[in-house]
């Protein structure tokens, strides 16, 4: 036992210094473990599409879902299907309307452009011509828009695969009209070249300088609608009227049944087709005395009757099947490829799309504080070898500083005495 006061007075105070440093450590331990933030690290197999939902909901920043396959076809997540005008599915660009509309003109001994059962086929006919070319355009870009896919690494969520999807569909909207207008825009430069004056331009005549009466020449006529000359514009026009074949005035001239003002002639059939709109066909009484026209002119003109003319049935255009007004120019259609307004029909999967990306496995990690349960384990694992710790050092540091103050202590005290 150590009697030596000084020795007791060293080891009474290294036990305090002992614990007031084991005091002082472990709550810096607990305070730094308490406050410490940890990234956590976390993998899960095979991923559901719920479970990606969810963890894209909790962790949208750090989580991480390799595709399988980088390169998704459109065609397998995105589905593109226009609704077209009415009148692209209905009678009236049928061939048996077509043919059959054109047959009184044609065989009148004196057709007349202004005359609806002559340029009225070439109106339908322009119609179903522009309605086969937007469907050919439209089929063509969806196959080549199908072809194309969408590259990514990363399993996308539905909100990010929309935004996509849709600027890509935009895109191949704007192709597709772009490619249509370029097409309609070469048809119309092609028939204003080879036909520069319009309808009726080119006749055939005997030239006063060939005297055979079997040679023929060629003289060009520009073509007049009232006032307005073909050879200046191409937008001259007149409303077709319909005669009734069964009442002549003098002269054998055709009386006007009614004037149809929604259908027009012009200079060019396409461009008189684009001045008209499609009013007349939404008119049941139109169509009717069009119908009444047809069956009386093959009841009463025998040369009609030896041709078996058969009867037209055809159903008007329903108002309500389309967004478009009826009086709407056939120019305005055509601008928008005769598509219903805003009915592109584009639809995205994202199950398909999610179906075809399959990733294997999603990584994510998040932060967290330390729990009790931690701090606890982590005192108990700390304090064993800080207590051993500290019992070593502080006696060795505090004897070392009381025995290097002690010699001084004592020669004061021996100096004092001789004195």
């Amino acid at each position: 036992m150590r009697t030596d006061p000084f020795e007791l007075t060293t080891l009474r105070i290294s036990t305090r210094i002992y614990l007031v440093l084991l005091c002082l450590s472990m709550i810096i331990i607990v305070l730094f473990t308490w406050l410490n933030v940890r990234t956590q690290n976390v993998t899960v197999e095979d991923p559901s599409q719920d479970t990606f939902e969810e963890l894209q909901e909790n962790y949208p920043r750090s989580l991480q879902c390799p595709c399988t396959r980088i390169d998704i076809p459109h065609h397998s997540f995105i589905s593109v299907s226009p609704q077209f005008h009415p009148v692209c599915e209905s009678s009236f660009i049928s061939d048996k309307w077509i043919n059959d509309f054109s047959i009184p003109g044609h065989i009148h001994f004196d057709p007349k452009p202004e005359d609806i059962f002559v340029s009225g086929y070439k109106y339908f006919s322009g119609l179903l011509a522009l309605c086969q070319l937007v469907k050919a355009t439209v089929l063509d870009a969806s196959f080549t828009f199908n072809q194309s896919s969408l590259i990514t690494g990363q399993t996308l969520p539905k909100i990010e695969l929309d935004d996509r999807a849709n600027h890509t569909v935009a895109q191949f909207k704007s192709n597709t009209l772009a490619e249509f207008k370029r097409n309609l825009a070469l048809i119309h430069s092609q028939t204003t070249t080879i036909y520069t004056a319009g309808e009726g331009d080119v006749t055939w005549i005997l030239p006063p300088s060939i005297s055979s009466a079997t040679a023929t020449g060629i003289q060009s006529v520009p073509a007049q609608i009232k006032n307005c000359s073909c050879a200046l514009s191409d937008e001259c026009k007149e409303p077709l009227v319909l005669y009734n074949y069964t009442k002549y005035e003098a002269d054998l001239v055709l009386h006007v049944l009614f004037n149809v003002s929604s259908m027009f002639a012009g200079c060019f059939s396409i461009q008189s087709l684009l001045q008209s709109s499609l009013e007349c066909l939404f008119n049941e009484t139109w169509v009717s005395t069009v119908e009444e026209r047809l069956d009386s002119i093959a009841a009463t003109a025998p040369i009609f009757g030896s041709l078996n003319l058969p009867s037209i049935n055809v159903s008007i255009l329903q108002t309500t099947s389309t967004k478009f007004s009826p009086n709407t120019s056939v120019q305005e259609l055509v601008s928008g490829m005769m598509i219903e307004i805003d009915k592109w029909g584009e639809k995205i999967d994202y199950k398909q799309y999610y179906e075809q990306c399959a990733p294997k496995f999603c990584s994510y990690s998040f932060t967290s504080r330390s729990d009790a349960l931690y701090v606890f384990t982590t005192i108990v694992g700390l304090f064993g070898g800080l207590s051993v710790a500290l019992k070593i050092i502080v006696p060795l540091i505090v004897g070392w500083i009381r025995n290097r103050m002690r010699p001084r202590v004592e020669t004061v005290s021996m100096t004092g005495k001789s004195s």
